[in-house]
């Protein structure tokens, strides 16, 4: 698609997604958004993103000429937002590492402040009181029946704590690197050398040494900023990535995954069914997708496959061997979860070290007596174990029946050193 078609579906998108107003102008080549205040330009981009298309050279990187889409978004903060963000920022910093720092405290403000604001909300719908009177033997006297609502609070299942403690974590770890990032852009080194303005070094003077191990110490220190910063970006990706994933990942290990996956093979089930129906009907009509009996919205996307698909002639709507492979995984994938259920933990000792099929958790665990040594570790490490503090100082990973025979064999490995 062209910057045109796609500016058509992105101002869909954003209506669907915010409240706010959005101005969208496009050519052949790009789309360019604006719009004043929240949301940010991260969380525009995570939605219009996907519809970007660069080339680019394996080799250098460098964009290539024809067939590219570009998306550019841009916001203006009002002058209350921009006095409300600036008194959250750290004190002290220099203006290169000012824009940074903006943006960051921008995102957090959106989240725990705006985001409830401007997010779009579908209208609950209400539902009338239906009153119902007596009959006319019985005067001046009504009946009305109240339908009462009782929600209950669900605690949190084990695995959904863990997976909070887990974007916890990151959270912390990504603060405590911002803020060590933060102290080293502002380190002693790096305000002498701001203070003294450029002054170079006298070569052949006394204070040579003095000033060369000056200019090494900021240079270190400016090299440990941007590691803490790619660090605090790694770990709040990592965090994020755990919030959006548990809206649409099933995990092995949460207590509902066998019902979540059967949800999921009936919703794959109806959507092949779907898929099969709208493929005859485009046969039977000879390609007229206007005459097909789906939605507006689903006939606009078939139209747009079909112009980008290089020969039309043979164009399906839908690729239903992919559909039939989806179900079949997702019914391998039950059925073993639904094997895996029945399981109990168990216990294997060889001699001093201890292995745990641990069902609860989903991990196979090694308890070793000592601390094992440095290249044991390593090994350890290449076989997918990692050392775990939380769960009684055991390597684990992942149970399963290969699992559980490397670690037999890597126990048998220690045992012999």
């Amino acid at each position: 698609m062209n910057g045109k078609e796609t500016a058509v579906i992105i101002r869909k998108e954003l209506k669907k997604a915010f409240n706010i107003k959005f101005s969208v102008r496009s050519d052949v080549t790009s789309v360019r958004i604006k719009w004043v205040g929240f949301p940010t330009v991260k969380h525009v981009e995570s939605i219009v993103g996907k519809y970007s298309s660069v080339r680019r050279d394996a080799v250098t990187g460098e964009i290539l000429g024809g067939g590219n889409l570009f998306i550019f978004c841009n916001n203006e903060y009002p002058e209350d937002i921009k006095e409300e963000i600036e008194a959250l920022m750290p004190e002290n910093l220099e203006h290169y590492n000012r824009y940074p720092h903006f943006n960051r405290i921008a995102n957090e403000l959106y989240k725990s402040k705006y985001q409830a604001q401007v997010v779009q909300t579908d209208k609950p719908k209400t539902k009338k009181k239906k009153v119902v009177q007596e009959t006319k033997e019985v005067k001046n006297v009504e009946e009305v029946q109240e339908v009462k609502e009782v929600t209950e609070i669900k605690e949190p299942s084990g695995f959904q704590q863990r997976q909070q403690e887990r974007i916890e974590r990151y959270r912390a770890l990504a603060e405590k690197n911002r803020k060590l990032s933060n102290a080293l852009w502002n380190s002693p080194a790096n305000q002498t050398l701001v203070n003294m303005q450029g002054e170079p070094i006298k070569v052949g003077h006394h204070s040579e040494k003095r000033h060369r191990k000056l200019f090494e110490k900021a240079h270190n220190d400016m090299g440990k900023a941007v590691d803490a910063s790619n660090k605090a970006e790694y770990y709040e990706a990592k965090a994020e990535a755990i919030e959006i994933n548990k809206e649409y990942i099933i995990y092995s290990d949460d207590e509902d995954a066998i019902f979540k996956l059967e949800k999921k093979l009936q919703d794959l089930k109806e959507n092949h069914e779907l898929m099969k129906r709208i493929n005859k009907e485009y046969r039977t009509y000879k390609g007229d997708i206007d005459k097909i009996n789906c939605s507006d919205e689903l006939k606009v996307k078939i139209k747009q496959w079909k112009k980008a698909f290089k020969f039309s002639y043979s164009f399906i709507p839908f690729n239903l061997p992919s559909s039939n492979q989806n179900i079949r995984a997702t019914e391998k994938r039950l059925e073993r979860l639904k094997k895996q259920a029945q399981d109990t933990t168990t216990e294997i000792e060889l001699d001093d070290v201890t292995i745990v099929d641990n069902v609860e958790l989903n991990r196979l665990q090694i308890f070793f007596p000592d601390i094992p040594p440095k290249e044991f570790r390593k090994k350890l490490g290449s076989k997918g174990f990692r050392f775990s503090y939380k769960n009684g100082k055991a390597w684990q990973r992942h149970r399963s029946d290969y699992a559980k025979q490397i670690g037999i064999e890597l126990v048998n490995e220690y045992n012999a050193i």
